[in-house]
Parts: structure tokens; C-alpha cells; sequence
């Protein structure tokens, strides 16, 4: 009998060590969960037999029982690939046309050349369906779906109004390549209410050594600003402002004035009809300039090199204030033009020329689409007509239209539309959207018809060319660029057309007693009897695990405690056989006893 005792205990043991080599083969397998092989006494008894006479016949395994604690994470940059931190099971179907299904702990998922959302076994993970606002609209294991990626998205659209704000350089020139002499400058700058009056420098004496503007000594001015004129021939002169404060408010009601004195080069420059002084700037006390309320004409400098004068104008009531900020030059124009470039004239007369840079001022590109949802190129090009001559003149610019290398046309004509802005840079004309006729793109067949509105934002200001704002209504197709995976479990896709889209929402399945569930390997477990059904919700419900998309559960198999169990097996089979080994030798010595 103790032979066979021995024997049950030999078997046990081997089967705890081929457990926990199981176990410790798959400390790498993602989402594996390790076993405890659980054993039991053999007892053989009658009712004759006395309970303090009964001896053991063995053990026997009792269960190998799953263990299902929560294994480590590995991070992952693949939105796809998920963890459940908690309690619950992934749910994939093997075959997508089949209603088996099974359930695993491995979220290593990625998409298959089917677009199917699949892990390395192939299975196909199962979502519940979803409107276009991520509720579900159907529950059950029998109403969940392969989810399945999009390649696409929408309906494309032919763009049919474009909207377009710009500001178009006021210093920008007339592309004729002739150069233009300044007539008038705007000039805008900020002048400091807490600013010294030079006069009162301790290097001036009333008696021995009187305060005068000498530009050469910086202690006779405040601050200076320098703007680049143009004479007759195109070549840049210097005009310089020097700033003197002169009084200071002496209280409410009273003004504060600053003398400005103005040099064309070495040249200063005198007011039309007076000897070489500066102009008085008046401020309130607010800072708002009171005098002069229009531009200061000079007389006029004479350019070095040249023989004629030029006449300029200085324009200090376009946003010059006086206030507790430092000095400085808010804004500057003038009208001047240097030379350089082509030359256009009778021998080369001006033509618009796409491909000619000299021909145009600036460009600015659109992207617009046709009617099956090709993006196309919509190119205007800005080319200035007039320039403002003062108060109260417009400016113009002309716009030609391309899309591709097709020329837009308004009523059957190719010639440019006119933009009119005022002497304020405010756009005045058109006021309405310019309508195009219908074209065809290259490449479709349906004609198209386009408007293009510059709106109220289009400006002329001193600043440089800049696009300030575009839509238009036109849609291509949307591309499939990334899909992610959220904490409640939705799954989105988005696409290069701005769309974004609810693919399902992630199943999760429990049971009452998980250690029931039958493993069919490949980190795949199955429902029993002993399980229960799969009991079915989402992420972050009651009794389920939290989802966290970007990481992998890894085994839960601790190599320590597996090793130390390993141990403990080996000896237990050692033990047992060499109680087996004893019960040999006792046998053997019955049998060589002789009467």
C-alpha cells in the first residue's frame, strides 16, 4: 500500500513542476495569467474501521486554478494597443463569420490588410455599434461587431465661395520698374509723458552757456527716428527727426509741446514759405495730439547730386501720441519708389506676367477642391494700379485669378478685378463677392462656378503683404490619418478632411468565477458551466476594469516565487521517491526471507 502512496505523491509532484514551468515559460506572454496546481488527501475508509486506525492512501491534484491578478504594463506608442486595469476580458471573435467568441487579457492589437482591428492571433476584437455621437445603439454578444477602420470619410465637395482677407503693402510700388520720388510721409510714433526738457540739462547755462538744438549734441534732444525717402533718380535719402520736449503740462486743461526738427540727409528741412525751424506737436492732457491737424509741408530739399528740389511732406497726425511708454515709431509710409528691376516703356511695355515676378507685387495661394474632391491650387496674384496722392485719394490694386493654369474670367473677359481702398487703406470697392464664370477643372468633367469675397478685413496699411484670414466651402474626401482609443472606450478614427468619426465602443466581458474559464491557449479563455456566462459591459462600469489605450498587460507570472516553488516541488518529489525507494527494500526483503 505504501507503494502506491509514494507513487500519488511522485505524480503530484510532477504535475506542480510542470505547472510552474508553464508558468515560468510564459513570463513573456502578454496577458498570460499562471496557475497554483492545488492538492488533497486520499482517505479509504468503512464504517467498521475505527477513525483513530484510518491511514491515508496518497493525494491526488485537486484543481490546477488560474490566477487572475493584474499583470505589469509595457507602454506602447500604438494607440491600439490596450490594458485592462482591473477586472475584465477583451472580446474576440477567431473567425469573423463565426458567433464563437473568446476572450483574452492580451490587448496587442493592431489593424490587418482588411482594415479589421485584429490581435496576433488574428481574432477580430468585437465593439458594440455606435451613432455618429458615440452612443451605443446596441447591446449583447450577439449585436457586437468586428470593428473595422474606414479608408475613407464624407462626401466630397466643389468649392463654390472663397473668402479672402489680405493686406496689401501701402509702400508697395507700381510695378513699372520707374523709380518715384517721395512726396509724403506718414510717421507715427510715441513720445513719453515723463520725458526731460533738454533745456534744463545741467550741461546748459542761462548765462555762460544757453540751451540750443545742435543735432550733434544729444543732450539737446529727447530721442530721434530715421525714415528711408526716395529722390528722383530711385536712390534712398535719410530723412531724421529730432524730438525736443519744450513744456510739460503744468496741470488739468494745460497742453504739453515737443519741437521736432527734420533733416533730408545733411539738409534740414523748413516749412513751406519759413526759415529752417522745427514743428510744434501739442498734446492734451490725455496725450491725444491737438496741432498740427494736418501735414507739414516743406519747402523742399535738395537730393545730393541733383540740381531740382523735392518737395516732401511729414504727416505727424497719423497715430502720434504722448504717453508712459518709452519712446518709439508705431507706424511709417511714404509714397516713394526706389529704383531697380525691369523697366517697363514704349520699348518694353507692361504686360501682366504670371511667370513674371516684375509684373506683380504679390501672390497668395488657396487650396480649393472640384467636384469628385481633387484639391486644386487657386493663385491670386496682386499687382498695385494707382497709388494715393493724399487726404481724400483712392488707391488701387488689380487681382488676377488662377486656378491651376486656368484663368478666371468674369463675363467671358480675363481682365482683372479692381480693389479700391481709401486714403484710411479701408477696402471701398467691390463690396459684394466677385462671381466668376464657370470653368472646368483639369482633369473633371463638371464645370464648376466660384465666387471669391475679400470682405471688410482686406486692408492697405504700411505693414508688409500678409494673408490675415481664408475659407472656402469646398470638401475632398477625407483620408484615414490616426485613430485613438478614449478612457470611456470609444474608438475614433480621424481623417485629413477634419472629419472625425465613432467607429464602437470597446466590449468587455466578466464572469462570476473566472477561474472557471476553459484556456484554449494563445492567451485565449472560453466560457464553462463552472465560469458562467460572459457578462458583458464597458469600461469603467461597475465591476469592470478601467481601459488605458497605449499599453500592454504583460504576464502576471513572478519568476521569485515561481523558482522558490520550483524548489519546493523537487523536493517534495524526492521525498516521496525515496519513500518509494524504502517501500522497494522492505518488499525485497520479504521476499529473500526463507522458513
Amino acid at each position: 500500500m505504501s507503494f502506491y502512496t509514494s507513487l500519488s505523491g511522485l505524480q503530484a509532484s510532477q504535475t506542480e513542476m510542470s505547472t510552474i514551468s508553464h508558468n515560468l515559460a510564459n513570463v513573456s506572454t502578454n496577458g498570460f495569467k499562471k496557475s497554483r496546481t492545488e492538492f488533497a488527501d486520499v482517505m479509504a475508509s468503512s464504517v467498521s474501521m475505527s477513525p483513530t486506525q484510518m491511514i491515508g492512501s496518497g493525494t491526488v491534484v485537486k484543481a490546477i486554478r488560474q490566477q487572475f491578478g493584474q499583470g505589469g504594463s509595457i507602454q506602447s506608442t500604438n494607440a491600439l494597443d490596450m490594458m485592462i486595469s482591473g477586472e475584465g476580458f477583451f472580446a474576440v471573435k477567431p473567425d469573423p463569420n463565426s458567433a464563437k467568441v473568446a476572450f483574452t487579457r492580451n490587448g496587442g492589437f493592431s489593424v490587418d490588410a482588411n482594415r479589421f482591428v485584429t490581435d496576433s492571433n488574428g481574432g477580430h476584437l468585437q465593439v458594440y455599434p455606435v451613432d455618429g455621437s458615440g452612443t451605443v445603439v446596441a447591446t449583447g454578444l450577439d449585436s457586437t461587431i468586428n470593428l473595422r477602420l474606414p479608408a475613407t470619410s464624407g462626401t466630397p465637395a466643389a468649392s463654390q465661395a472663397v473668402t479672402l482677407a489680405v493686406n496689401l503693402s501701402a509702400n508697395a510700388s507700381i510695378p513699372n520698374g520707374v523709380p518715384s520720388p517721395t512726396s509724403a510721409v506718414k510717421l507715427g510714433v510715441n513720445l513719453p509723458n515723463t520725458a526731460t526738457l533738454p533745456k534744463d540739462h545741467a550741461s546748459f547755462n542761462p548765462t555762460t552757456n544757453p540751451y540750443k538744438f545742435d543735432r550733434a549734441n544729444p543732450a539737446s534732444y529727447n530721442s530721434t527716428s530715421t525714415t528711408a525717402v526716395y529722390d528722383q533718380a530711385g536712390k534712398a535719402v535719410t530723412v531724421t527727426n529730432y524730438y525736443v520736449r519744450d513744456t510739460a503740462a503744468a496741470g488739468a486743461g494745460t497742453t504739453s509741446d515737443w519741437l521736432v526738427y527734420s533733416f533730408a540727409g545733411n539738409e534740414e528741412l523748413a516749412l513751406d514759405g519759413q526759415p529752417a525751424g522745427p514743428v510744434k506737436l501739442s498734446f492734451d492732457p490725455a496725450g491725444t495730439m491737438v496741432a498740427p491737424t494736418t501735414p507739414s509741408v516743406f519747402g523742399g530739399f535738395t537730393p545730393a547730386g541733383q540740381t531740382t528740389r523735392q518737395p516732401i511732406s511729414i504727416d505727424f497726425t497719423a497715430g502720434t501720441v504722448q504717453s508712459s511708454q518709452a519712446f518709439g515709431k508705431i507706424s511709417e509710409t511714404q509714397n516713394g519708389r526706389p529704383a531697380g528691376g525691369t523697366i517697363f516703356n514704349a520699348a518694353n511695355p507692361y504686360k501682366f506676367d504670371r511667370f513674371n515676378p516684375a509684373t506683380y507685387n504679390n501672390s497668395s495661394q488657396t487650396t480649393v477642391y472640384d467636384a469628385v474632391g481633387n484639391a486644386m491650387t487657386m493663385t491670386n496674384y496682386y499687382v498695385r494700379d494707382t497709388a494715393s496722392s493724399g487726404a481724400g485719394t483712392s488707391s488701387d490694386w488689380l487681382v488676377y485669378s488662377f486656378v491651376g493654369d486656368k484663368a478666371l474670367e468674369v463675363g467671358t473677359k480675363t481682365d482683372p478685378v479692381k480693389l479700391t481702398f481709401d486714403s484710411n487703406g479701408s477696402l471701398t470697392s467691390p463690396t459684394n463677392p466677385i462671381a466668376f464664370d464657370a470653368f472646368t477643372p483639369a482633369g473633371s468633367t463638371a464645370a464648376q462656378q466660384m465666387t471669391l469675397d475679400f470682405g471688410s478685413q482686406t486692408t492697405q496699411l504700411g505693414q508688409p503683404f500678409a494673408k490675415k484670414a481664408e475659407t472656402q466651402d469646398g470638401r475632398a474626401v477625407g483620408q484615414l490619418e490616426g485613430v485613438s482609443v478614449g478612457e470611456d472606450g470609444i474608438v475614433r478614427a480621424s481623417f485629413s478632411n477634419g472629419d472625425n468619426q465613432a467607429l464602437g465602443k470597446i466590449v468587455l466581458a466578466n464572469f462570476s468565477n473566472p477561474s472557471g474559464l476553459r484556456q484554449l491557449g494563445s492567451s485565449y479563455w472560453a466560457s464553462t458551466g463552472v465560469s458562467g456566462e460572459a457578462r458583458l459591459g464597458e469600461a469603467g462600469a461597475n465591476g469592470f476594469g478601467n481601459l488605458m489605450s497605449g499599453a500592454v498587460e504583460r504576464s502576471n507570472v513572478d519568476i521569485t516565487e515561481e523558482l522558490v516553488g520550483l524548489i519546493a516541488a523537487q523536493r517534495n518529489f524526492q521525498a516521496n521517491a525515496k519513500s518509494l525507494e524504502t517501500s522497494s527494500q522492505i518488499s525485497q526483503t520479504i521476499f529473500n526471507m526463507r522458513t
